[in-house]
């Protein structure tokens, strides 16, 4: 009942699902001990020498946060470069810059080893570090100036559904418009819908990329069999 209020840009095709908060790609860093001048503002800052063995991934075979992430960077940088659909000699490099423990299996590691000041540097979601600014943490974040994602997250009504009727109306619930007025306040996500105002700075000052969601969905296997070979070779 709501599908009218969505923006059109965040509707699949299928219809298969709906959209329900849009979560933009963020560089997160540690305020205490990134210098101002060292402030990661790009996907090519990330290489530089002082975050070797200090830079933190979710792995992308295990978190998919970490995937999305991982499409994000080979398209945006190959834009970037204008190197092709896909940039995996800037992956190689930034897998380089990873220590022992630089790739874990949950997003929630990332931002808060950040936050806790194990590590310089990561990339998550906007809405994780906003939480962490909130509560007071030593954080602060950039959205890459080389291009970024937003992809949103998705509900959807499972096939035969035992309670269909009210899995519907649950839907209409968090899609109105009273529920997604209040998602960057109370959980700082991004509404998707086009009658509800825009958080600042707005998708449209952003340097934002098409994510190629289908694509990357029916090349899953294939992309994250790439980055085992290349995360292997990076290895000293």
């Amino acid at each position: 009942a709501e599908q009218s209020s969505i923006e059109s840009a965040y509707l699949a095709s299928h219809r298969l699902w709906s959209p329900f908060s849009v979560l933009p790609i963020v560089i997160i860093y540690n305020t205490k001990l990134v210098s101002e001048s060292l402030i990661p503002d790009n996907w090519t800052s990330l290489l530089n020498p002082y975050f070797k063995d200090h830079l933190i991934l979710a792995n992308p075979e295990i978190a998919g946060s970490g995937f999305t992430i991982l499409v994000t960077m080979l398209h945006t940088m190959a834009e970037s470069a204008e190197g092709g659909a896909e940039n995996w000699p800037f992956v190689r490099s930034l897998m380089e810059q990873l220590g022992h423990g630089g790739l874990v299996s949950s997003s929630t590691t990332v931002y808060n080893a950040v936050s806790e000041g194990e590590y310089f540097a990561g990339v998550t979601f906007e809405n994780s570090v906003l939480s962490l600014i909130t509560a007071g943490k030593n954080v602060g974040y950039r959205y890459p100036v080389e291009g970024t994602s937003a992809v949103p997250d998705g509900i959807a009504l499972l096939k035969d559904a035992p309670h269909a009727a009210e899995a519907k109306r649950f839907i209409d619930f968090v899609l109105g418009r009273d529920v997604q007025s209040v998602l960057m306040t109370k959980w700082f996500r991004r509404s998707v819908r086009n009658d509800v105002p825009s958080y600042t700075p707005s998708l449209s000052e952003l340097n934002i990329i098409q994510y190629p969601i289908a694509d990357s969905a029916e090349r899953r296997n294939q992309i994250l069999s790439r980055w085992s070979q290349e995360y292997q070779k990076s290895r000293p």
